[in-house]
């Protein structure tokens, strides 16, 4: 992931990257902003989640603490 973010951002570092593939958890979610992605998305695993609106607030908690530790330098 990290690889391919500094890939586009050496092309042109204003674009906003966002990272959908293969994210089924709020850790995947994490991990992809704690590694450079502006945004996570993710279809499939939500449509096919027991229960979907549980597994969304879990992925948005989890982009919420990595964009904050981000932002702090942690």
């Amino acid at each position: 992931v990290k690889t391919s973010i500094e890939a586009i951002h050496s092309v042109n570092p204003d674009i906003y990257v966002l990272i959908g593939a293969g994210i089924k958890t709020g850790q995947d979610v994490y991990n992809v902003i704690c590694e450079g992605a502006d945004a996570s998305g993710s279809s499939s695993a939500i449509a096919l989640a027991e229960n979907p609106e549980a597994l969304v607030n879990e992925m948005l908690a989890a982009a919420r603490e990595a964009w904050d530790e981000r932002q702090s330098g942690n």
